[in-house]
């Protein structure tokens, strides 16, 4: 059973790690974290357990739990998988039909992050990037699947990999991506769920080559996993 407390020290614990609070390899200390928390061990088990189910961290027999080292390689399968269930979204949502308010909501965020470039201020990045994710967020909704958005919230969550979106998914960046997201409205928008489906891979799989591109251009290699032999953290 999750407790309130155990969801409280989750919903901390992971934007710690997301956040890139944590090296990775770094040994979580349930006691340790006990007391830094004001708690006991229970609920920070229990929190740790659910993390490790969103592959945030990684559970070792007599080792405990381990902060997730990301590689090329884990970045490469988790952008795969969100690529095809963004697809999936965006084909259910042009078969569907987009309601009024849902229309709307596209057509305003369209319209705002267009204002948004159009200005070239380039400290409005966050604001770009806020919007950027609204934009993807209602899509989701408007597939009317609600397994798909818990699911894709997790693909999201790289540990570390937050506090280096700001270089990586730049204003620039998210100008230029911005006509994939006119192509992918408009698909939906006619009920073509194969284009809107193909778009959508195609526009996340863009955002995977520039994340990637990010970490090769600073010599950045996979990290080998201590706690497993050696192999890198893949899965």
């Amino acid at each position: 059973m999750v407790t309130t407390r155990s969801q409280a020290i989750t919903t901390k614990l992971r934007e710690r790690l997301i956040e890139g609070y944590y090296e990775p390899h770094a040994h979580l200390n349930e006691v340790d974290l006990a007391a830094e928390l004001g708690t006991s061990r229970t609920p920070v088990r229990a929190a740790l357990n659910y993390l490790a189910s969103e592959g945030l961290v990684v559970y070792r027999p007599n080792a405990g739990f381990i902060v997730r080292a990301i590689t090329p390689a884990y970045i490469a399968g988790v952008y795969e998988v969100r690529s095809s269930l963004e697809g999936l979204a965006s084909r259910l949502a042009a078969e569907i039909g987009l309601s009024d308010a849902e229309r709307e909501a596209l057509d305003r965020n369209v319209a705002e992050t267009d204002a948004v470039i159009a200005t070239g201020r380039e400290e409005l990045a966050d604001e770009l990037r806020s919007l950027n994710n609204d934009f993807h967020r209602l899509i989701i909704e408007a597939s009317g699947n609600e397994h798909l958005s818990e699911t894709l919230r997790r693909t999201r969550n790289l540990p570390g990999v937050d506090k280096v979106k700001n270089e990586v998914f730049d204003f620039h960046f998210i100008a230029r991506a911005q006509e994939d997201h006119h192509y992918l409205l408009r698909a939906i928008k006619r009920g073509q769920g194969a284009r809107a489906e193909a778009l959508s891979q195609e526009h996340v799989h863009r955002g995977a080559q520039r994340l990637l591109e990010f970490f090769r251009e600073r010599g950045c290699e996979p990290i080998p996993d201590k706690a497993n032999n050696g192999k890198a953290l893949i899965a």
